[in-house]
């Protein structure tokens, strides 16, 4: 059973990497008010009827500034693209209000996903209301300053129409970027603010088609209104005919259709294949398929000059259900790439609360906290797991020594701090060094007093119970993890080398001898190396093996599911705390505290068949996240009952759930002591740092938007009440 489960992990480790290294955070336990069937549905239409107001929008504010300039030499455009712009004001707002439903159904289904990008984006999301705010004075100044800004003053009026154009076109960019993070939370810890988000996805081919789709939506409404309009009873409209207006917007709308059919393959094209599949693929074909019949249509309607209500009325048809279509599949597309991740949260919210059903318990039961553990994670410990591949004490592996950096730090801890959370690029000859905010301010403190301790010669690098030990140089598993592991992962993806799997199949066995054992020679000369170098920034370093080393570490990557030693698994690369603190990606071998874990949680049955503790108790645990609401939390249950209090409560039931849940079904000494292990470790853990709260920033953007936006509409309101009366 234990050789399936290993099996198992390995390929799902192998398919989604990102499945076991992305973040997971908890959820509320709050039930939806209507099924998830009911909730897509709501989401396809609100995001529908948004998307075309918007649609509507923009592509009228684009189109009355293009009919503007071309107004400059033929003045009765000037007349057209006046009128347009009329229609810009009410598009707007019935847009803002529409934009309200969206957000609370996306929020309702995908909380987590949606709220999470939100914060990722940071500024850019928050900024929305300043951004939509300064467009709207931007809109209504070129709206009502039409007459007045004429003749020399045009070029101005004209300007301040393209300052709409980009301040408003950058809210779609915002939203697309994130409604498109959301669908990717293997990309959560890579991204550093609203540009690194652009990066993820397919965010710009997005952005094209939904140009292309709201000039296309502009042209069918403008023709459409036209075809019903009594033009000939307006002054700016007097020296156009009903046919060549509608065919001048038929005309748009052809030509913007045939640039979605260009942007609309090439997203799907560019989708991340996780969320793709026949539902989706049929979707989206019909969708393009209605969109080439509108074409046909459109073209056979313009070339036969066959304008009617009736025949665009079909057109428009098509054209609305062709975008439902597509609209469907990429809820499709959104509910296939965050179906794994909303089970790993919902899995974890319940583990969450029987964790808070444990404490309450616990409480209850009035057991007096006993003395704190003295082995918890340590700066070293936290150096050798993330910092010690790059950073050496007084020469140069890929980033500054440490004795440079208490020069420059010494002192000030808190400048590694504020460094490691968020680095910059000082110096050319250096990679730019990746965050690691994801520590959390507590460990990367406890790095940065470590490193100054090591700076001033109080503390030494090397920890001397690593020193002590002998791995065997036959032992090509306990070789890779002492000294590749940093850098380098097997079927991981990336990380600051590259990913080693299957490399003995892609490289010569002679070329992998050569890199493993000189690699600093290698990059001088070999061109594979040196484009290696260029694609990663960080040189390999050479790690002094000999000719029996290298051999084992290159039959361990030939076949890498085979365990390291006993000995050398738990010592090999750094000390016992400093493996109990790195949350390993994937593991074969098992220790006390990671078999406990499963037994707690579940994953892993009692052999006795009796429920596990998360059903009745709840545990702080970074990678737990719910648990029963039933028995006390047991966080700290090992300072206060020791391992002899643990196993004798776990032996005999003292209370009346206990025997109730266990009967006969009693745990066996094997896993009472796993479980002891597990609960001793999460005892010796800090308490992680608490996540940024945005809501007081966002409340008061919030309050200082509508007050801002109350007083400029004021002001417009008054001074066209005001020209009323004269």
């Amino acid at each position: 059973m234990n050789q399936l489960m290993s099996t198992f992990l390995h390929v799902l480790h192998t398919q989604l990497p990102w499945a076991v290294s992305v973040p997971v955070p908890r959820d509320i336990p709050v039930g939806l008010p209507v099924w998830p069937q009911v909730l897509d549905i709501t989401v396809v239409i609100g995001v529908f009827i948004h998307a075309v107001l918007v649609g509507l929008t923009f592509g009228s504010l684009l189109l009355s500034v293009i009919l503007e300039c071309v107004g400059l030499r033929i003045k009765r455009y000037d007349r057209l693209a006046a009128y347009i712009s009329r229609c810009v004001t009410v598009f707007k707002n019935l847009a803002i209000v529409s934009a309200i439903g969206p957000l609370l159904f996306i929020g309702a289904g995908y909380a987590s996903q949606f709220y999470t990008a939100n914060s990722l984006t940071g500024l850019a999301w928050l900024g929305l209301a300043p951004i939509l705010c300064l467009g709207f004075v931007l809109a209504y100044t070129h709206r009502f300053t039409w007459e007045k800004w004429r003749g020399p003053q045009k070029a101005r009026h004209i300007g301040v129409g393209v300052a709409t154009i980009l301040v408003l076109g950058f809210v779609p960019l915002i939203i697309l970027s994130n409604v498109n993070l959301m669908l990717f939370p293997g990309k959560w810890v890579h991204v550093q603010g609203f540009f690194s988000a652009l990066e993820i996805g397919n965010v710009f081919p997005t952005y094209a088609a939904f140009l292309m789709a709201a000039l296309g939506l502009t042209g069918l409404y403008f023709a459409g209104l036209f075809l019903h309009l009594k033009i000939e009873e307006s002054k700016e409209l007097k020296d156009f005919s009903v046919k060549e207006l509608v065919g001048l917007f038929y005309h748009l709308t052809l030509w913007s259709t045939v640039g979605l059919l260009v942007f609309g393959p090439l997203f799907v094209l560019t989708l991340p294949r996780i969320g793709l599949d026949a539902g989706v693929y049929t979707m989206f074909g019909l969708g393009l398929t209605l969109i080439l019949i509108s074409i046909y249509q459109l073209s056979q309607d313009l070339f036969a000059g066959q304008m009617s209500v009736r025949r665009h009325s079909l057109i428009v048809l098509l054209f609305l259900t062709a975008f439902i279509a597509l609209g469907w599949g990429q809820q499709q597309y959104r509910n296939n790439s965050l179906r794994f991740h909303q089970k790993l949260i919902q899995t974890k919210s319940q583990e969450f609360r029987g964790l808070e059903l444990a404490t309450r318990m616990r409480l209850a039961a009035g057991m007096d906290a006993g003395d704190s553990l003295t082995d918890a994670p340590t700066g070293r410990s936290i150096f050798v797991q993330n910092c010690k591949a790059c950073h050496a004490y007084d020469r140069v592996i890929a980033a500054p020594p440490i004795t440079e950096i208490y020069d420059i730090y010494k002192g000030n801890p808190d400048g590694i701090v504020r460094w490691a959370r968020n680095p910059g690029k000082k110096r050319e000859e250096f990679a730019q060094m990746q965050s690691f905010a994801h520590l959390g301010d507590e460990k990367l403190r406890l790095v940065a007093d470590f490193l100054l301790q090591v700076g001033s010669g109080e503390e030494s690098l090397d920890e001397p119970a690593a020193q002590a030990v002998e791995v065997a140089s036959d032992d090509g598993a306990a070789l890779f993890q002492m000294h590749c592991t940093a850098c380098h992962g097997i079927g991981e993806g990336k990380k600051i080398g590259p990913d080693l799997k299957d490399v003995t199949q892609r490289r010569e066995r002679d070329w992998l001898v050569r890199m493993i054992q000189k690699p600093s020679e290698m990059l001088k000369e070999d061109p594979i190396a040196i484009e290696l170098l260029e694609e990663y920034k960080v040189p390999m370093a050479d790690l002094n093996l000999t000719d029996e080393e290298v051999e084992a570490i290159i039959k361990y990557l030939e076949n890498p599911t085979v365990l390291p030693s006993a000995a050398a698994a738990s010592t090999a690369a750094v000390s016992s705390a400093a493996l109990r603190d790195s949350k390993p990606k994937f593991e074969l071998v098992l220790t006390p505290e990671q078999k406990g874990k499963k037994l707690f949680i579940g994953t892993a049955r009692l052999t006795r068949a009796g429920p596990s503790c998360i059903s009745c108790h709840s545990i702080r645990d970074e990678s737990i996240i719910s648990g029963g609401n039933i028995g006390p939390d047991l966080t700290d249950v090992y300072s206060r009952l020791g391992s002899e209090g643990i196993a004798q409560f776990l032996r005999e039931p003292v209370t009346p759930l206990k025997m109730d849940a266990y009967g006969k079904k009693s745990i066996s000494d094997d896993e009472i002591t796993d479980i002891t292990a597990y609960l001793k470790d999460v005892n010796s853990r800090p308490i992680s740092a608490s996540p940024k709260n945005y809501s007081g920033i966002m409340l008061y953007s919030g309050w200082l938007g509508v007050f801002l936006w109350l007083g400029i509409y004021s002001c417009i309101w008054y001074k066209r009440r005001g020209e009323g009366k004269h």
